[in-house]
């Protein structure tokens, strides 16, 4: 969207984030960020580490017990790997209180989303045992 390129041009001037505040913003622009050389893999000269770090953290911090299963299944829909990731971080780490709380509604995701979380959260439970 044009706010997106707004937010990325006043940011490439400044290298500020401050002005980056709509979650869904900063869910575009981690997306395009590999297309616009952002990230750490492309190598730039110029790190661009706080921005992405600033964009996870705003979408993260949106997200709510109420809200997570319902846009992790919008993310799985439209097939979106960086809004998907950043949900599953929150319900990974939220797991048991929205199990117990919302036990009925997680049984009603497609089972190949359902099988990816309790993957996740098996990979979790086995790295924290092992370490």
């Amino acid at each position: 969207t044009t706010n997106v390129w707004e937010c990325l041009l006043k940011y490439f001037y400044s290298f500020d984030v401050s002005h980056i505040t709509d979650p869904n913003d900063c869910l575009a622009i981690i997306s395009v960020a590999p297309y616009l050389l952002l990230t750490n893999e492309t190598k730039s000269s110029i790190s661009h580490t706080k921005l992405l770090k600033h964009c996870e953290d705003t979408a993260y911090n949106s997200i709510t017990d109420d809200t997570a299963l319902e846009l992790l299944l919008a993310a799985h829909k439209n097939e979106d790997k960086v809004a998907k990731e950043v949900v599953l971080k929150y319900i990974l780490a939220n797991y048991v209180k929205l199990i117990e709380t919302y036990e009925s509604e997680f049984t009603k995701l497609p089972k190949s989303l359902m099988f990816s979380v309790m993957n996740k959260i098996i990979l979790q439970n086995i790295n924290s045992t092992n370490k």
